[in-house]
């Protein structure tokens, strides 16, 4: 038997540390570095996720022969076997039984840059339209649908594929896709979901599941408590596809971090209490003397640029 490929076997291990539950914030960290350090290490990762996520949906799934064989056990050990099923599937993984050349999946990648918006059609047909500075690894397995969001923002219109689940992961949580057109930010406080048509469904590392409905919107912490389920208004939530920022009495601080999402521009504050002050208007996103203009005119603040950054100020008196 040839030797095992180390990478793939550290890739198992921190898999099997992430699906325990009990990963610490430290090995958090240090899986973000190993992933960080070499393309090949985010690489096996991936496959190896997709194979878990794969075979995950196994036990779901309708198999004739297996109907007819629970039509003579009692309903009490359905639940069992399922769950049965689960755990011998991850066991092959941690021990290495089953081999990745049986998977049978693809990843593909996707980003944009800052300002960059594209429409990406993916494999099984559905469309996923990328915002500014995103980046998506789409994992494609058998028996999963697999979009990790890394970075950013984009709005997803799912086909339909009962035998394969549909799932956008990102920090702390998971939304499945419930045959639906939905969009997913990924802030630094915070991922939000906002669903346009259809129904998705919300789980995180730590609350759900939860079922969020076309017209209302979810979002929850890097550690995965949920910060509010509340109606959305989804011309607002789209605005970027039309190159506009839409704001509702938000902190200034957000409003400057979501328009250095589009320029290359860093930004301070003078005095902590500015970047509390809120902002309400629709502004375009690539006219930044405008959107300036206007917070001037609208709060007590001076804004001036020095080379690439925005020092923020109290008007003065």
């Amino acid at each position: 038997m040839p030797p095992e490929d180390p990478v793939l076997k550290q890739a198992r291990y921190w898999l099997v540390r992430q699906q325990s539950g009990d990963m610490s914030a430290a090995e958090s960290r240090a899986l973000e570095a190993w992933l960080d350090a070499d393309p090949s290490h985010r690489d096996a990762y991936e496959r190896i996720s997709a194979l878990w996520d794969s075979m995950k949906g196994i036990g779901a799934r309708q198999f004739p022969a297996r109907a007819a064989a629970r039509s003579f056990r009692r309903s009490p050990a359905q639940p069992w076997l399922a769950s049965t099923v689960t755990v011998l599937l991850f066991a092959a993984i941690t021990l290495g039984v089953l081999s990745l050349r049986d998977w049978h999946g693809e990843i593909n990648v996707y980003r944009t840059a800052k300002g960059e918006q594209q429409r990406v059609t993916l494999p099984d047909g559905s469309v996923a339209q990328l915002n500014t500075d995103t980046e998506l690894r789409v994992v494609y397995a058998r028996g999963a649908r697999s979009i990790h969001l890394e970075r950013g923002q984009a709005l997803f219109s799912v086909k339909k594929d009962v035998d394969r689940p549909f799932e956008v992961i990102t920090r702390s949580g998971r939304a499945m896709a419930l045959g639906t057109r939905f969009d997913v930010h990924l802030q630094d406080d915070r991922t939000v979901v906002a669903v346009v048509d259809g129904m998705v469904r919300v789980t995180t590392a730590r609350t759900g599941p939860v079922h969020v409905a076309a017209g209302e919107g979810i979002s929850w912490s890097p550690r995965g408590d949920f910060l509010g389920h509340h109606p959305i208004d989804p011309a607002a939530v789209l605005a970027w596809q039309k190159g506009r920022l839409h704001f509702d009495r938000t902190p200034l601080a957000e409003v400057m971090a979501e328009v250095a999402r589009y320029h290359t521009i860093s930004y301070r504050f003078a005095e902590p209490s500015l970047a509390l002050l809120q902002v309400s208007g629709s502004f375009r996103t690539n006219d930044l003397p405008r959107l300036f203009a206007v917070l001037e005119a609208a709060l007590p603040v001076r804004t001036s640029i020095q080379g690439t950054l925005v020092q923020i100020e109290p008007r003065p008196s």
